[in-house]
């Protein structure tokens, strides 16, 4: 069943900072109790700033939204460089919070440091406003005002959101300097401050980054979701709430739950969703949903999840299919460096991985390290550094990123193999 067209829709403008979530957190102060009432509140729509209200509405005059909707967001399109719109109920968002909330152990406040036109931003505007609570907007730079936020706070439990690359920044550099130390002294603050999980999503997290924050004090909980499953559903490789984890053809990952979005707007890959109810008045309560993401992964014998990467992501080379994360790991745990690997043509092979290296490395060490971590012609054909990848263009040296704050791997394969092709 489908809502008419011309159904009311309130954009919403996400972003960082204080106005943003100020502006977020009273549109979902509304939309809830309008909820709570038993009405039907118009279906916001979160956008990126400056986005143009009129193109918006044209946009969505050519869809009818799925029954029920509450929410629509754009998926980050971080492969394909062009997003989805994403259907989401009320009942779903809740319903994963609670999930989220059950598992780290109670209702708290939630510290936003991610961009709110996203789904890891707005779910925390979403689990502290429906805990009955205000979220706190986050300045890495002002350390004081959060320790007088949170001494301050009314909540017994407070919980902070970030993606590796954060993490990352703040393990290894000072805000605000050009010299940045080993390690920020904002962490092992932190690790005394009433936080009482960090949730880490968004992309995958190397050993050696969750050892080092946990090492600092923190505690680190890392996630796996996305748009499409109202954000995080599966905590330390474990399902929370009713979801439930199938692993189908080629390694591919389906997620079943109550969590599940409404599906895409428009006529696009219907195959992705699919519902257990064929009564179509149903379909916005909690039927048990199942996406099919375009992830690939292992459940291991205690029932615990192993994402290995994006199917996109694989690279074919010599008549293997190898997964850049499963390399990515590798590094990182034997020389403690952050790197992306993608894939190139190569007219020999069909295509060469090629490792970006945060640092530089020895290149014959870590190729007779690789050798003993990962299947013979796992190994990348090449390794570069960020530097030299970037030298004689932007000058860039750090990674490029998304909105979202993943790193932007479209723009890496292609810069490299702009560079390859000098």
């Amino acid at each position: 069943m489908k809502d008419n067209k011309s159904t009311a829709i309130t954009i919403v403008e996400g972003g960082v900072g204080n106005a943003a979530l100020t502006r977020v957190t009273t549109a979902v102060k509304d939309a809830l109790h309008a909820v709570s009432s038993g009405l039907s509140p118009a279906p916001l729509f979160l956008v990126t700033p400056g986005t143009n209200p009129a193109e918006i509405k044209a946009e969505l005059c050519q869809f009818q939204l799925p029954y029920g909707t509450g929410v629509l967001m754009r998926t980050s399109g971080s492969t394909t460089g062009q997003g989805k719109i994403v259907a989401l109920s009320w009942d779903s968002l809740l319903v994963s919070g609670r999930a989220t909330h059950d598992y780290l152990g109670g209702e708290g406040i939630w510290l936003n440091t991610l961009p709110l036109h996203h789904i890891a931003g707005f779910q925390t505007v979403v689990r502290t406003v429906s805990s009955g609570f205000e979220p706190l907007s986050v300045d890495f730079n002002n350390i004081s005002t959060l320790c007088d936020a949170l001494s301050a706070s009314p909540a017994n439990k407070h919980y902070l959101s970030l993606v590796p690359t954060q993490l990352t920044r703040l393990l290894n550099s000072e805000v605000g300097t050009d010299s940045p130390p080993p390690l920020h002294p904002t962490i092992p603050l932190l690790g005394k401050l009433p936080i009482d999980a960090v949730v880490l999503g968004g992309a995958a997290s190397s050993t050696s980054l969750l050892k080092h924050a946990r090492e600092t004090g923190l505690t680190v909980v890392t996630s796996y979701g996305m748009t499409e499953t109202c954000g995080g559903c599966i905590y330390n490789g474990a399902p929370i709430g009713d979801t439930q984890v199938q692993i189908t053809e080629n390694g591919r990952i389906d997620l079943t739950g109550s969590v599940v979005a409404l599906g895409y707007l428009g006529d696009v890959e219907p195959e992705a969703f699919t519902s257990t109810t064929n009564n179509e008045t149903e379909v916005s309560k909690l039927s048990m949903r199942t996406h099919r993401t375009k992830d690939v992964g292992v459940l291991h014998s205690d029932g615990t999840l192993e994402v290995l990467g994006r199917i996109d992501d694989a690279i074919t080379t010599g008549g293997l299919t190898i997964m850049p994360r499963l390399i990515e790991a590798a590094i990182s745990d034997l020389c403690a460096i952050e790197s992306v690997v993608v894939g190139m043509p190569d007219p020999v092979w069909g295509e060469a991985a090629v490792a970006v290296m945060a640092k530089p490395f020895p290149t014959d060490e870590l190729k007779k390290r690789l050798a003993t971590q990962l299947e013979r012609g796992w190994a990348p054909s090449y390794f570069i550094t960020l530097q030299e990848l970037y030298s004689g263009s932007s000058g860039e040296t750090s990674w490029p990123l998304t909105d979202s704050g993943k790193i932007d791997r479209r723009i890496i394969r292609h810069t490299v193999i702009d560079h390859f092709n000098r």
